[in-house]
């Protein structure tokens, strides 16, 4: 039987660093509970913002290497989260960076790293899937 755990954090937009430790904590009681599957809201890193904050590269890369951290903390643990995406080679159409509302999955078993991103593009209504 697999165990799955829903996690509804208390998410602070523009906080990743107080909404990791949430999840690093969320985490840690999972795996003493012995379970498969973590699963956390949608953009539980970066919160969802007003105004000009996402257009900031500083905070962009934060919440992509807050991801990074959930990702490492995925051994034995499959973690499904939500964070934001950026193609730092793709302009829109008014010359900002392209961003994307993203699903992570990330699991390390016996070594093995297993990680997916899934991007949302509401323009097209396609869902698009990497695999590292």
């Amino acid at each position: 039987m697999v165990k799955i755990c829903f996690s509804q954090i208390d998410v602070e937009p523009g906080h990743p660093d107080l909404n990791v430790e949430r999840m690093l904590q969320a985490i840690d009681e999972a795996k003493q509970n012995n379970t498969d599957i973590i699963i956390f809201p949608e953009m539980c890193i970066p919160g969802y913002l007003l105004g000009d904050t996402w257009e900031q590269t500083t905070f962009l890369k934060d919440c992509l290497s807050y991801g990074e951290d959930i990702i490492a903390a995925s051994q034995d643990i499959c973690i499904i989260f939500g964070n934001i995406a950026v193609d730092w080679d793709k302009k829109n159409t008014d010359g900002r960076v392209r961003k994307y509302n993203a699903l992570y999955t990330a699991y390390i078993i016996r070594n093995l790293r297993v990680f997916m991103h899934f991007l949302a593009n509401a323009m097209t209504n396609k869902l698009t899937h990497y695999t590292e």
